[in-house]
This record gives C-alpha cells, sequence and structure tokens, in this order.
C-alpha cells in the first residue's frame, strides 16, 4: 500500500473514531473552568434593591469589588451537590413526570390514544409538526413557560414513532416551538414583560416587531424540523438515533399500530381517559389562573398518576412500579440539570457572576454605536450559558443595559428585545439550561445527537436576530 492511501486510511479512522465526550464529562469541565475563573477574575457584586412583583434585582450603580473568595477544595467537593439541590425542583419534577406517564402507559390508555391518532395521520403525517409547532408556540408566547416542554414531549413522543418518525423529531416539535414562542415573547410576562418593566417601558409594547420575529424563527423552525422528519420517515436509517438500543425498543412498540386490529378501550379505560382530560385541565387552570410552576404541577401529576391508575383498574403494587420505572427512565435527565446548576453555584459562591455582568457592560460600551445592539445581543446570548433562567438574566442585566442603551444611542425597546433574543435560543442549546437537558432526557435524546440536529437552525435563528436588531437600531425603533 502507498503512503499516500496509509495516510488516507489513518485520517478517515481518525475521523470515524472522534466523538462528542459524555454529556457529565462536558459540564465537569465547565465546573473546573468556572472554578478556575474564580481566581482568574477579581469578586464583586453590585448591591441588590427591590424590583418589580417583588422580585431582587440589581442597583447597576453600585457595582464594587470585594474581597476574593475562590473556590477552594470543599468548596469543589460540594459544587455538584449543591447543584442538584439548586435545582431541586426541576430534578424532582422530572422524575414525577417521568413516574406518572410511566403510570399511564400501564394503563394502556396511552396506546388507545396513540392507536387512534396514528390512523387519523396515517396518510398525512407530516401535518402533526407544524400543527403541534404552532399550537405550542403560540402558548409559550402568551404566557412564556418554556418548561412546559416537559409536559409535551411524553404526550407526543409515542405518536411520533408511531407515525414513522423519531424521538429527536418529538424533541423538536415541544423544545423549538416553545423557545420560539418565548423568545418572541409577543405577550409574555417572563421576559417581555420583566424586561420592559425593568427598562420602563410601556406593558408589552412593541408588539408588531415581536411578532414579526415569532413568524420568521417559527417559519424556519418548521421547515427544518419537517426536512428531517421526512427524511426519517422514508428511510429509518437516516435517524441521529439509527444506532440507539432504546430508540429502536420504541419503535418496535409503537410503529405496529396500524398492523393489528383497531382495539377496543374497555368502560375503565374509557373513565380514565376521561378522568386524564380532566387533569390536564386542572392543569392548564393552575398554569394560567393561578401561576402553577414546577412543584404544583409536579403535586398535580403524583395525585394523576395515583388516581388515572386506580380508575384504570392498577393494582397499588402496580402503580408504585410505575413510578419507579418511570424514575428509572428520566434519572439520568435529572442528574444532568442538577450538574449543569453547579456550573452557576460555583461563579456565584466565587462572586465573580457580577463581575462577568459589570465587564460585559464595559466591553458593550465601548462599541461604535452601529454595533450597540448586536453587541448587547452576544453579551446576552453568552450570559445565557451561565443564567439560562430568563427572569432571573433580566434582573441581573436589564438594570444595567437599560441605560447603558441611552449612552450608546440604542431605544431600550431594541435593549429588550436583544435581552430575549439572547436569552431564548440558546436554552436549547446549553448543556446548563436544566428543563432542555431534562427535556432531552425525556424524550431519550442524547445532548450530543441533538446538537448535530439543531446547529444549523440554532445559526439560522441567529441570523434572523442580527436582522432584526439590525433593522431596529437603523430606524431607531420605539415600538
Amino acid at each position: 500500500m502507498s503512503p499516500s492511501s496509509e495516510a488516507d486510511l489513518d485520517r478517515s479512522h481518525k475521523k470515524r473514531s472522534f466523538h462528542i465526550p459524555h454529556i457529565y464529562a462536558i459540564l465537569f469541565l465547565f465546573i473546573v473552568l468556572a472554578a478556575i475563573a474564580t481566581y482568574l477574575i477579581p469578586a464583586g457584586v453590585y448591591e441588590r434593591v427591590p424590583g418589580p412583583a417583588g422580585r431582587t434585582t440589581i442597583d447597576p450603580a453600585s457595582f464594587h469589588y470585594v474581597p476574593a473568595t475562590p473556590t477552594g477544595l470543599t468548596d469543589f467537593l460540594l459544587a455538584i451537590p449543591n447543584g442538584l439541590m439548586s435545582a431541586g425542583q426541576v430534578v424532582f419534577f422530572t422524575l414525577i413526570i417521568g413516574g406518572m406517564f410511566a403510570v399511564l402507559r400501564r394503563t394502556g390508555i396511552i396506546e388507545l390514544g396513540v392507536d387512534n391518532l396514528t390512523r387519523h395521520f396515517a396518510g398525512r403525517s407530516l401535518w402533526v409538526i407544524p400543527v403541534l409547532m404552532t399550537l405550542f408556540a403560540v402558548i409559550a408566547t402568551l404566557i412564556g413557560t418554556q418548561e412546559l416542554s416537559l409536559v409535551y414531549v411524553p404526550v407526543i413522543l409515542p405518536l411520533m414513532i408511531a407515525l414513522r418518525f423519531d424521538s429527536v423529531v418529538a424533541a423538536a416539535v415541544a423544545l423549538c416551538a416553545t423557545t420560539v414562542g418565548f423568545t418572541a415573547g409577543v405577550l409574555n410576562p417572563i421576559n417581555t414583560g420583566l424586561g420592559q418593566q425593568l427598562s420602563h417601558l410601556p406593558l408589552y409594547s412593541g408588539f408588531g416587531l415581536r411578532l414579526v420575529a415569532l413568524i420568521a424563527m417559527l417559519a424556519v423552525a418548521v421547515v427544518w424540523v419537517l426536512r428531517y422528519a421526512r427524511r426519517v420517515r422514508d428511510d429509518a436509517s437516516a435517524s441521529l438515533l439509527a444506532d440507539d438500543t432504546g430508540e429502536h425498543d420504541k419503535r418496535h412498540h409503537y410503529q405496529h399500530a396500524l398492523e393489528a386490529d383497531k382495539p377496543r378501550a374497555s368502560g375503565r379505560q374509557k373513565a380514565a381517559i376521561l378522568a386524564a382530560f380532566g387533569f390536564f385541565a386542572i392543569l392548564v387552570y393552575g398554569v394560567l389562573g393561578q401561576g402553577w410552576f414546577m412543584l404544583e404541577m409536579a403535586g398535580l401529576f403524583i395525585i394523576m398518576g395515583i388516581a388515572v391508575g386506580l380508575i384504570a383498574g392498577l393494582k397499588v403494587d402496580a402503580i408504585c412500579e410505575g413510578f419507579n420505572e418511570g424514575f428509572r427512565d428520566v434519572m439520568v435527565g435529572a442528574m444532568i440539570a442538577g450538574i449543569a446548576r453547579a456550573v452557576a453555584v460555583v461563579l456565584e459562591d466565587g462572586q465573580v457572576l457580577d463581575t462577568m455582568v459589570h465587564g460585559l457592560g464595559v466591553a458593550v460600551g465601548g462599541l461604535p454605536t452601529l454595533f450597540s445592539a448586536l453587541g448587547m445581543y452576544l453579551a446576552q446570548l453568552g450570559f445565557n450559558f451561565v443564567v439560562p433562567s430568563g427572569s432571573g438574566q433580566a434582573l441581573v442585566t436589564m438594570p444595567i443595559m437599560a441605560p447603558l442603551s441611552d449612552l450608546l444611542g440604542v431605544t431600550r425597546q431594541t435593549a429588550v428585545l436583544a435581552y430575549q433574543l439572547g436569552d431564548g435560543i440558546g436554552n436549547i442549546l446549553y448543556p446548563t439550561s436544566g428543563y432542555f437537558m431534562a427535556t432531552l432526557a425525556l424524550a431519550g435524546v442524547p445532548w450530543q445527537r441533538w446538537v448535530r440536529f439543531f446547529l444549523p437552525l440554532f445559526g439560522a435563528w441567529v441570523a434572523i436576530a442580527v436582522a432584526l436588531l439590525l433593522f431596529a437600531q437603523a430606524t431607531g425603533w420605539q415600538g
């Protein structure tokens, strides 16, 4: 064999052998880097003051340096346990929702629903994707609860598999749609409302451009998901999970619905289905009318699993084992959500997070006027890695960015839009986003495979964000 042929084979082997490390290893590396940062970045703090709706925000004029408190050995050892405790709501909610849906699967009502929907959409399976994505995006842009992805995925996953798509499609329908709705935030109280309150703008002003953002980003997302879904439907080997044994088991379980006679629900199953719909109606009322979040929803799901299981005829032991089965299925995702939180815990305890925010403000302030809005956007996109909470990011950054925008010739409305766009789309890319990693776990999609699917769409969304901000800057957009 010639030397050149050997070199080609060697390069080919290296290319095939490369793989993204396990998500635990990636997160541990980020924790190490955060700990090192506490030695390199000076410690500093802003004074905390009361903010809108009883929230605590910062005084932008109060930044000052304090004695360094770098991460010690004990602090580093406690980072992951403290991260798990800090992300307790996400961890607990992930376990409970996994357990509840495992109980529902044992009752047989999920299989019945999947069978009916599969037969209904058998000849037009692709239509279900834009319909569901539009619905989820509208809900998110009105109430701003991205975390509902954790509810959507277990519901739609069996349907997507039965329609000969894959788990990536199920995750994408839920995550991409809710992210678009949340990011555009047409009437979203969590990012648009809070950001405008902190910037002293009329509530929900700027409706028109945010609606344009919603339509543009949703259209691109739908096209991207449809393109991948069509390819997987026509050739299962094209799936990013084609070699995944768990995915193979799901296909075997759900993709034979049309090969057998149509199943009939028993009387108890019919009653269980009605009860399940009743509980979901309570969920909608609680989220929209009572401000429920993860703990309240988790409590409802515990009762729902028990009640629906008993109505369907399951014995108590079977219900308990169903919960255990679900806990096991989502344990990795629950752990990832807690481990990811450890990055922010290390930076907060080392008192360098406020210094990073102060530094971002200084960096943006040094940009030419033409690029100020883009600088704000990139600053928010970067900060979103360590603070993936929309409200948390607004409370820390907007008291700085809003008055800074006045000095830079950027309207405050544009500054809020830069925050929204920077906060939103990174939430389903960064592994530090707890609800996102938990949703992937419920879908059975490894983060590494998701990145391969999502990166091109992420790039398209960034391009849309840049175009919107350039337009807003050029026109002096006031809303």
